[in-house]
């Protein structure tokens, strides 16, 4: 995002705010339901001071406005997350998905996130699914609304905590160079591999990064610019770039399994917009339930701007950023 947001934790003193834009903003969904029991439209300033006893509650501030807020508490080995709100006027700018991984990132101990909206609330599944989340049960919400319990592992999350921590040293030895059609088979060998784990998270060993022939890729050189990371001769990880004058179109971006983690797809980006700095934009597209790629794309300015289909049956998020 372009903008300086602060996300911290809530205070009493937040209380009215809140309270008063976490109602707008759940007002959309009453409509949408045609039922204003909602809980959430009725809390009182009494029952949010009680939650900050036993709930983390962080709030988002822009310009020093509270534009937004989540909860979380812990359940055993789940945290369970809720009343995730961006005010309006302010939604579609990555907040949510900003406020989301705060929470998760205050419980990297637990062993599973969950969480609950409701089954025609498709804007929210979308969302969540984009982050790992996956449906794992209904339940009746109230007499109107029936709601989708989602829920994802927490494992991701503990891995990415254990390798920031290693990512200063591992940065030293790794260099990003500009590949040669020498290095096709290399590239493709590894592109393969470390796209297993995404043809498997979506039922589909035939997304198009696993079907690539040899032949294709080179022929790709033609018309494509080839980043590799390495560590001295051994290639780690590849991106390719093409320009069509106004938009740079980012694609392939990965990194062999082993070295993940380590901060090498970040500057792998990095290269490939710094090679097309007169483009007016950045695109690329990412499967919809990698929520690690889509949590490093946003963490380098990058929005969710559409959604498509590899190969008819896998889900793919358009995502771009604007130059400069």
């Amino acid at each position: 995002m372009s903008y300086p947001l602060e996300i911290r934790q809530a205070t009493p003193a937040d209380s009215a705010e809140l309270l008063k834009r976490q109602k707008d903003a759940y007002v959309s969904e009453a409509e949408r339901y045609q039922d204003w029991s909602l809980p959430v439209l009725n809390e009182t300033e009494e029952a949010f001071l009680s939650a900050l006893e036993t709930h983390t509650i962080l709030v988002a501030l822009l310009n020093e406005h509270l534009v937004g807020s989540v909860r979380a508490k812990l359940d055993g080995g789940v945290c369970r997350i809720g009343r995730l709100f961006t005010a309006p006027g302010y939604q579609g700018k990555g907040i949510g998905s900003s406020l989301l991984r705060a929470a998760e990132d205050a419980f990297q101990t637990v062993d599973t996130f969950a969480l609950f909206t409701g089954s025609a609330s498709h804007g929210n599944i979308s969302l969540y699914r984009r982050h790992g989340y996956e449906i794992t049960g209904r339940d009746q919400m109230t007499a109107k609304i029936e709601m989708v319990i989602m829920e994802k592992p927490a494992r991701n999350t503990k891995l990415a905590s254990q390798n920031n921590r290693t990512q200063p040293e591992d940065k030293m030895n790794i260099t990003i160079e500009t590949a040669e059609k020498g290095d096709a088979d290399a590239i493709l060998s590894l592109q393969k591999i470390a796209f297993h784990q995404e043809a498997k998270l979506n039922g589909d060993m035939l997304i198009t990064p696993m079907v690539e022939t040899l032949d294709q890729l080179t022929e790709a050189f033609s018309t494509h610019l080839f980043l590799v990371a390495k560590d001295g001769p051994e290639i780690l990880g590849s991106v390719r770039i093409r320009s069509d004058g106004n938009t740079c179109h980012i694609g392939r971006l990965f990194v062999a399994p082993g070295h993940q983690g380590r901060g090498i797809g970040r500057r792998l980006m990095q290269a490939a917009e710094e090679q097309f700095t007169k483009s007016g934009k950045f695109k690329l597209i990412t499967g919809g339930k990698s929520a690690g790629n889509i949590r490093l794309y946003e963490s380098l300015g990058y929005q969710v701007t559409g959604e498509a289909m590899d190969n008819g049956k896998t889900p793919l998020v358009v995502m771009e950023k604007q130059q400069g």
